[in-house]
């Protein structure tokens, strides 16, 4: 099965790895060179097989695709440049390729502090798609044309956002009935942040040290959560949510 690297925030990069589940349903944490696999009832997967097609690259003019074939990707994990037409860097081509060098290779210099923010995640391709009135089996150098990838990109933002507002639905859950019961005098008096550390905690999401990027997510998380409505189970089986840190009081009601 043939692969395409799409670029994605590194936060949306590493929730995506990390928010599959096995048959069992337990988590799973997928190393970047393993692709994701989707289901034709996923939307990813929609996106793709609806807008995927042959491909010829052209990419010289240094711009930097937001999305690669398996054929392109595989010249430059060898430090070939589509731009100076040679190898540029000397790596390991087993390594997984870095946004740095991928800037390198296209002959672009990042800003200071921005090497960290993009990664290009690895997704498998359908077998075949309906192309043209027939059907027609993909390889290496089938890709979607870059004005398609922003309707790929807000699939695995649509799909972080869910998640992040069952995390906070769950969170409010567990601190104000702690116990599973409604009649419970005691809640948990947890801040905002500390949610928030504990969802990037769950789907191993690193940020910058700078806390640019917490704080970005931050912002974003509370402008786009809903409004929380009490559910009719109260119990959360989630132990990144249930552990209480030192800094966390019960408050007595009664």
């Amino acid at each position: 099965m043939s692969n395409i690297y799409l670029r994605l925030p590194s936060y949306l990069a590493n929730f995506a790895r990390n928010s599959m589940m096995d048959a069992q349903g337990k988590q799973i944490f997928l190393p970047p060179e393993e692709p994701l696999v989707f289901s034709e009832f996923d939307a990813q997967y929609r996106c793709i097989s609806q807008n995927l097609s042959p491909m010829v690259s052209a990419h010289s003019d240094g711009r930097i695709p937001p999305c690669f074939s398996q054929q392109e990707w595989k010249q430059l994990m060898r430090g070939y440049s589509p731009v100076t037409q040679k190898i540029m860097l000397k790596r390991d081509p087993k390594q997984y390729l870095t946004y740095e060098e991928i800037a390198q290779l296209y002959c672009r210099q990042l800003r200071h502090g921005n090497t960290e923010d993009y990664d290009y995640l690895c997704i498998q391709l359908p077998q075949r798609v309906f192309l043209d009135g027939e059907y027609r089996y993909v390889n290496a150098g089938w890709n979607i044309s870059s004005l398609e990838v922003p309707s790929l990109v807000n699939c695995f933002v649509e799909d972080f956002l869910i998640a992040l507002g069952e995390w906070n639905r769950k969170t409010k859950i567990h601190c104000l009935y702690p116990h599973g019961s409604i009649n419970d005098d005691r809640q948990i008096e947890r801040k905002r942040n500390s949610m928030l550390e504990r969802f990037l905690l769950h789907y191993d999401i690193s940020v910058s040290k700078d806390l640019h990027e917490f704080n970005a997510l931050r912002i974003k998380m509370w402008r786009m959560l809903q409004e929380f409505s009490l559910p009719d189970i109260l119990t959360v089986d989630n132990e990144d949510i249930t552990y209480q840190d030192t800094d966390e009081r019960i408050i007595h009601l009664k």
